[in-house]
């Protein structure tokens, strides 16, 4: 199955993302099942909404404004940039478009029926399909298959547009939820001659090979924690040397790739595909005819279409303020909500003292996402370590009795396994065995993503993960927060991180005050670079070590009209059920509660769950 996120096998084969349709010089690149899992998800929802309101307005002029904002997808491998001649691997798919249709979905059912067909899904405009075909991983056969799969499929009436033939065809992001996915589809081997004369080519370029051995040098070279750096540059020696006509680009992209998965401690494979791809289009802006490695210039990062004006932006601002906007989804747990839900894409930071309960209470908080809305979730836990016993606590809350037979209030054997079947399907513990950095744990995340479906992402907690040492605190603090950001948005899910704080002083009251940002090492960069952050407090922790009262401060949400206002909740906490009780009406109410009443030993029936 591909692409595959184990750094240990080859390096997969992704797609081409582009942030817009302008963004034609500046790829991402991103697993195919990312860009599958986008659509169904709906990260583009909003847009995609607004385009097909506008289009049943039969407002084609508007329709079309924000159908040119939406993110574009080249599903025919990766590219260097948005042209034919600018392929650097294909990936074995073909996107075909039917547009105009008078019944879509019946058009996405028919489409799903053929042995070939990897994906299908309604488009942007709601008016057509678009599917994935697999073919042959050859760029220069794609427009033969296509040819072969127009004709094939004209003989039942489903006209193809003819643009897919273009290996560089972009395709909008569009939304649905129901997308057709089929992985075992088989690849399509038909080929036809195709009918018209392909773009004329490039003559090829006979590649210096002497030229990229320096290329070679400067990685072999590179100590840690200069392996990124020393890929920059030797990726934009690399651009100056095509952009000459001295090596071919691909050759270079595939030497320089090479190099660097046989580097030792490479273990973010698409972040160095990125790199070289980045160097190499800085190299290009400045051709290499006599400069040597030592006088070729530092790449320079130029910012592009970084102005907004409101009138870009207007469209969405009035579809916005028609049907309103993207709010946080609730957390089940009534009080809380009126603080805090869960927004997609957010960044949310738990902290509190030793002891407070803060991992149990975040935790406990997907649990609830996990059992009443069916959220699947990637947990890096090293402190809950061994794995069955962060499964067990998980059963533990869920059923509200205990999984060791040592103590009176044991789970029947039944409830245990009926609790184990549903965490196993929505609970994934992520432990690497030698190299806890987050590159690894993201790369776990990464797979968790694209095979299993999470909603959400947790690292408990951020002082566990290994780092190297070449920087200072303050420098990597705010490249490791933007990147987790940025890892949010991308996936568009909740990423929660637990930290510790740094040692403190009790108040006059012999307790210590609830953590603040400033409680933590690097405070004010976490304060700046977080969405939320939410310190779980036991006011009589020191005092009356027995007392199981929790404060849940909810300290900063940034945007507060859509996930929720700062201010604290009171809980409290029963070790015997391993559950999370708020009162209302004089009573201890759980969101677990109506999972199962054995709790309280009223019944040893079945676990009741809704999803």
């Amino acid at each position: 199955m591909e692409p595959n996120l184990n750094p240990s096998h080859k390096w997969p084969t992704g797609v081409t993302y582009f942030t817009h349709l302008k963004a034609a010089d500046n790829p991402e690149y991103i697993f195919l099942q990312t860009a599958i899992d986008r659509i169904r998800d709906g990260a583009s929802r909003d847009l995609v909404e607004k385009l097909r309101y506008y289009r049943a307005e039969g407002n084609h002029t508007e329709a079309d404004v924000i159908k040119r904002q939406l993110p574009c997808i080249c599903f025919s491998g990766r590219f260097s940039k948005r042209a034919n001649e600018a392929i650097i691997q294909h990936s074995g798919y073909v996107c075909l478009d039917f547009d105009k249709l008078p019944d879509p979905q019946g058009a996405k059912r028919y489409l799903a029926t053929l042995p070939f067909v990897y994906a299908a899904w309604i488009s942007p405009s709601g008016t057509g399909v678009k599917a994935l075909v697999r073919i042959p991983k050859n760029a220069t056969a794609h427009r033969g298959h296509f040819t072969a799969l127009q004709e094939e499929l004209g003989e039942v009436g489903m006209e193809l547009d003819k643009s897919g033939k273009d290996v560089a065809r972009i395709c909008f992001e569009s939304y649905d939820p129901d997308i057709f996915i089929n992985e075992e589809a088989e690849v399509y081997e038909r080929y036809s001659a195709p009918d018209d004369t392909p773009p004329q080519q490039k003559p090829p370029v006979a590649t210096d090979f002497g030229l990229l051995n320096k290329c070679v040098n400067m990685i072999r070279r590179a100590k840690d924690g200069e392996k990124h750096n020393i890929l920059l540059k030797a990726a934009t020696l690399a651009g100056g040397y095509i952009a000459a006509g001295k090596v071919s680009e691909s050759d270079a992209i595939k030497v320089l790739e090479d190099e660097i998965r046989d580097k030792p401690g490479v273990h973010d494979v698409l972040q160095a595909q990125r790199t070289i791809s980045d160097g190499i289009r800085y190299g290009k802006e400045k051709p290499i005819y006599e400069q040597t490695a030592e006088e070729q210039p530092a790449p320079k990062t130029e910012t592009t279409h970084g102005i907004k004006f409101l009138s870009s932006v207007w469209d969405t601002m009035q579809y916005q303020f028609k049907n309103g906007k993207a709010r946080g989804e609730t957390t089940h747990l009534e009080p809380l909500d009126n603080h805090f839900t869960w927004k997609k894409g957010d960044f949310t930071l738990i902290t509190g003292r030793p002891n407070s309960g803060k991992s149990e209470f975040i935790l406990q908080l997907m649990l609830y996402k996990s059992v009443l809305s069916g959220w699947k979730w990637a947990v890096f836990s090293p402190e809950s370590y061994p794995a069955e016993e962060f499964y067990d606590t998980l059963i533990h809350a869920l059923v509200g009795k205990s999984c060791d037979k040592s103590y009176a209030n044991v789970m029947k054997p039944n409830q245990y396994a009926q609790a184990a079947n549903f965490i196993a399907n929505h609970f994934y513990y992520i432990y690497p065995e030698e190299r806890q950095t987050i590159e690894e744990v993201e790369s776990n995340f990464e797979y968790c993503l694209r095979e299993l479906g999470v909603n959400g992402v947790l690292i408990d907690p951020f002082n566990q993960l290994s780092r190297e040492f070449k920087d200072r605190d303050d420098q990597y603090l705010e490249e490791f927060l933007t990147s987790r950001k940025r890892f949010a948005l991308l996936h568009n899910i909740p990423y929660i991180m637990v930290i510790h704080p740094k040692a403190m002083k009790k108040n006059k009251d012999g307790e210590y005050d609830p953590v603040d940002f400033y409680d933590l090492s690097g405070g004010a960069m976490w304060a700046n670079k977080t969405d939320n952050l939410i310190t779980v407090h036991r006011p009589y922790q020191s005092t009356e070590p027995a007392n199981t009262t929790v404060e849940i401060h909810v300290k900063k949400i940034k945007k507060q009209r859509l996930v929720g206002i700062p201010g604290t909740i009171t809980l409290s906490f029963k070790r015997e059920h391993n559950r999370y009780y708020f009162l209302t009406m004089g009573m201890d109410m759980s969101p677990l509660g109506a999972i199962n009443s054995d709790a309280d030993g009223i019944v040893d029936g079945p676990l009741k769950m809704t999803v």
